[in-house]
């Protein structure tokens, strides 16, 4: 993958010498890498070269660009020296970081050392949520830690998100919408079009004579109307199957009926808690959309919940599960492949109740 990388971006090749990579998430890899002139001590400077896959999409690369830029460098922070780009081939060259395993050192963690490390993570949160943004994706593979340097540096922003960025009501960020809007209006500055061939009016045309035809004057392909052969009526119903519509409906209705004699249901709550069935309410109820963004085991019950409304309580919630860690000297703690899995381990921790009462809270 390196060659091909260095064949992608042959000035990557002309400024460092790749070595081997030295991280792998979902939407890049990261190599190491040093430069190949010396600095003023005679040394050659190393690198952290992340590759983003050529399918990352261009928001989230440009809301990592400017997180690395505009926060980075200071407190912690992972910040960016420069971002080479070739077509769809993108890079990021980054400071590196030595640092160990989390799980070499969460088993013989001292009490001072947890201190000092928990102090070191949340001066680095500190910093990013300043700029009201949500990391959401806090775990120990991204929050690099020396025991020997004692140095400590907190990367990958490919998953950070603006505060209030997501709509909830439809699932879309704000600047989506306004980009969808901004399109609906010069759409209704447009003279309307019909693009339809001729071929196909006069096929739909064919299914039932009493679609009127629209009229094509400009069209060089059009065909006049007399010169369209219909098919005879025991044709169409030999290739037709009509659908019943009353029939349809009854089944429809049928299905989704209220349920009779239900006070929960008028009193605007479910009536199927506790219960083998699912009630009219929650069949007739819109999904829900939250961003879902993370590292399954860190998630919080309000992103598994599919809370729209979220806050930087995201990033303090995977601080806790890595003190969590640390204390129970496990890791991962919480192995759940799914969010129903997830929350049955919270409800196993924490108590029925407890959860309950936060998805009250949420709504």
């Amino acid at each position: 993958k390196m060659n091909v990388l260095l064949e992608k971006l042959p000035v990557l090749g002309e400024i460092f010498d790749l070595h081997y990579k030295i991280g792998e998430g979902t939407f890049s890899n990261v190599y190491l890498a040093s430069s190949k002139l010396q600095n003023e001590n005679g040394l050659r400077d190393h690198f952290a070269v992340k590759h983003l896959i050529p399918t990352c999409h261009p928001t989230r690369i440009v809301r990592e660009l400017k997180c690395l830029q505009e926060i980075g460098g200071v407190d912690n922070v992972a910040g960016i020296n420069m971002c080479l780009r070739m077509n769809d081939c993108i890079t990021f060259v980054m400071p590196y970081q030595p640092h160990d395993r989390f799980i070499t050192y969460v088993t013989d963690m001292t009490v001072s050392e947890t201190q000092m490390y928990l102090k070191q993570l949340l001066i680095a949160l500190r910093r990013v949520h300043t700029f009201g943004v949500i990391h959401r994706d806090v775990k120990p593979s991204n929050f690099l830690y020396s025991r020997k340097e004692k140095r400590f540096l907190l990367v990958d922003f490919g998953l950070a998100q603006k505060l209030g960025e997501w709509n909830g009501e439809n699932g879309e960020n704000i600047a989506t919408k306004n980009k969808k809007r901004k399109r609906a209006d010069e759409g209704e500055n447009q003279e309307p079009t019909n693009d339809m061939p001729p071929v196909k009016r006069h096929a739909l045309q064919n299914l039932s004579s009493n679609i009127p035809l629209v009229s094509y004057k400009n069209s060089p392909n059009n065909v006049p109307n007399d010169q369209v052969k219909r098919l005879p009526l025991g044709n169409r119903e030999s290739n037709i199957t009509f659908i019943h519509t009353q029939q349809i409906k009854k089944t429809v209705d049928k299905l989704f009926a209220k349920p009779m004699n239900t006070p929960l249901i008028n009193a605007g709550k479910c009536n199927c808690d506790g219960k083998p069935q699912i009630c009219h309410k929650c069949l007739t109820r819109k999904a829900q959309a939250a961003p879902r963004a993370g590292t399954p085991g860190f998630r919080p019950p309000e992103v598994l919940l599919k809370y729209p409304h979220q806050t930087t309580a995201v990033d303090m919630w995977a601080v806790g599960v890595i003190m969590l860690c640390i204390l129970s000297r496990t890791y991962p703690f919480f192995r759940s492949p799914d969010d129903v899995t997830a929350l049955a381990e919270m409800i196993s921790l924490f108590g029925s109740e407890e959860v309950k009462n936060v998805a009250n809270r949420l709504g």
